[in-house]
């Protein structure tokens, strides 16, 4: 072999050799990389709370703290109020995977044990697949149902309660204790904010101290917190400090959350805060929220307060007109209730049937009223039956931008600190004198004027207080002789003018109605004049343009010179009380 030959062989031995070696370099690499990538690559996830589900993806199902596990005991989904919120891997007893089905979702451990409902209320892990429904909530809650029976619900019904099972809303519970907050595993791509409460729910009374708890986050986290409250009509929160101001009963998510940086992924941690408006005592009852809430044990006897909104019938359409006497619809509102809003009251008595049914007592919607009885569903709805005592606690006048209305009492009322004042009336020439009642205690079946600056809908509460004044001077119609053959007299406004007018009409006033009855002779429009000078109310009919020393009424009708009979005046623009 020649020198250029032995070159060459070297040369190619050379390259055989290193290329042997930089492939074994690059495999060990390749190796090792695997290996730390299995060891320590391994995706994690995060919570994060969502108010859509999608197949594919895998969630993790809480209920007041509680979330459900793959754990079957007794036809029922164990719970546990232990588990992380950041750092996890997917393999976690209560991290579940969603999957498309017709009509909705598969909701599984894995193949072998999917969740199925097999009867009315049990529940199963096994091959048989079980088809759920996911409607969210205005306040970020899923209601989880099974189409598999028409009309169940998973959750759990109290605070006691060890085990999610899928209850008939028909039979066994109503519909808002079934509210689950559904939690998505988000992978963490760069460094976890660690963001978690050490609790998940609260339960306080509303009025009771309430500290927020506070968020943690992962040692030298370097985002920025942001707090929101998902129900402000509960609760508010102050977005960057997390202290919460309770507002009114029902339940809200708090949730603090941060945006990602550039070292740390986006972070997220909620929790449930639920105010209960009462005690469920007859000094502290329970609100319609309170009773909703699926805080409470069936059967137990609780006295619950509410708006008497109406009637709910079996079609599922709350209505006004009641179609039988067997129960009332009460709500925490007057205005703008939906069927989800209401608690019925089983009327269990004939007398107390008498005395609320809507069909006698149309009246009544509108009024408060507390109930006594035991919770239990009416109508798929979480209600209140065999009901002993039924009481009216407040009634709702409404004020128009006229200020004045005229009202007949049905029970003792307190109009002080309503912002509605009460007066008695009397006739005197063309003037109905109005004499404020000090104390603001009105007696039952009695009319009144009253009077208020704000044209709004108040609530004016029933006193056991004994009246001061026992005549008011109004007269309430029996639906038969308040007629204009008999000198009666009305509350109106024409053309801005506000005060008693001749009733004209063909039949007599409608029972119920208040009126006047002044001696014959009087002219057809009887104009207010106060006893007293009378604080914080201006004239309601002046004319401030008459600067010409004339004198008017109230209803700005010019006289011929200043009045003889008592009263107030306007001249020159102002009020004259004369003596």
């Amino acid at each position: 072999m020649n020198f250029n030959n032995k070159l060459l062989f070297l040369r190619g031995n050379f390259k055989t050799h290193s290329m042997k070696k930089i492939i074994q370099l690059v495999l060990t690499f390749l190796f090792l990389l695997f290996m730390t990538t299995e060891v320590t690559g391994a995706a994690t996830y995060r919570l994060q709370r969502v108010t859509s589900v999608e197949a594919g993806s895998m969630y993790v199902f809480e209920q007041g703290g509680r979330v459900m596990i793959h754990s079957i005991s007794s036809n029922a989904l164990q719970t546990t109020n232990t588990f992380s919120t950041f750092g996890l891997n997917g393999s976690e007893n209560y991290v579940w995977n969603v999957s498309s089905a017709t009509g909705g979702f598969y909701i599984y451990k894995n193949s072998s044990n999917y969740l199925n409902n097999p009867s009315s209320t049990n529940l199963a892990l096994s091959g048989t697949k079980g088809v759920w429904t996911f409607s969210f909530q205005s306040d970020g809650t899923a209601i989880i149902g099974n189409n598999n029976t028409g009309g169940s619900f998973l959750g759990y019904t109290s605070a006691t309660s060890t085990a999610y099972k899928c209850y008939n809303a028909a039979g066994e519970m109503g519909y808002e204790p079934h509210s689950i907050v559904v939690y998505k595993l988000v992978e963490e791509t760069k460094t976890s904010a660690g963001m978690h409460f050490g609790e998940t729910f609260f339960k306080v009374t509303k009025g009771a101290a309430f500290v927020a708890p506070t968020v943690t986050t992962a040692e030298g986290f370097d985002g920025t917190v942001t707090y929101t409250s998902s129900n402000s009509s509960v609760a508010t929160v102050d977005a960057a400090t997390g202290h919460v101001t309770i507002v009114g009963a029902g339940r809200t998510l708090i949730t603090a959350s941060s945006a990602a940086t550039a070292s740390y992924d986006a972070g997220e941690a909620t929790y449930t805060l639920l105010v209960m408006g009462g005690y469920g005592t007859s000094s502290s009852p329970y609100c319609i929220s309170d009773v909703m809430s699926g805080y409470m044990t069936w059967n137990s006897n609780v006295y619950i307060q509410g708006y008497i909104v109406g009637y709910y019938t079996s079609s599922s359409n709350l209505q006004p007109e009641a179609e039988a006497n067997d129960f009332i619809a009460l709500a925490d509102v007057v205005d703008g209730v939906t069927s989800n809003d209401i608690a019925l009251v089983e009327l269990s008595t004939e007398v107390l049937k008498s005395s609320y049914g809507l069909m006698g007592h149309p009246e009544l919607i509108g009024t408060r009223v507390i109930a006594n009885g035991t919770i239990w569903p009416i109508r798929q709805k979480t209600s209140i039956h065999n009901v002993s005592s039924i009481t009216t606690t407040d009634y709702p006048i409404t004020i128009t931008s006229y200020k004045y209305a005229t009202y007949r009492t049905l029970a003792t009322l307190d109009f002080s600190d309503t912002g509605i004042s009460a007066y008695t009336a009397a006739v005197s020439g063309g003037n109905v004198v109005l004499s404020e009642i000090e104390d603001g205690i009105v007696p039952a079946n009695h009319g009144v004027v009253l009077y208020s600056e704000t044209a709004a809908t108040y609530d004016i509460p029933v006193t056991t207080a004994t009246a001061s004044v026992n005549e008011t001077g109004l007269n309430i119609s029996d639906g038969s002789t308040a007629t204009k053959e008999n000198n009666t007299y009305v509350l109106g406004h024409k053309d801005g003018n506000v005060g008693f007018y001749r009733w004209i009409g063909a039949a007599s006033l409608s029972a119920g109605r208040v009126y006047l009855t002044p001696s014959q002779g009087a002219r057809d429009f009887l104009t207010f004049v106060f006893s007293e000078e009378p604080s914080g109310i201006e004239a309601p009919h002046a004319d401030q343009s008459l600067t010409d020393g004339c004198w008017t009424d109230l209803s700005g009708r010019r006289l011929s010179g200043k009045p003889k009979t008592k009263g107030i005046y306007i001249v020159d623009g102002k009020k004259v009380l004369v003596k």
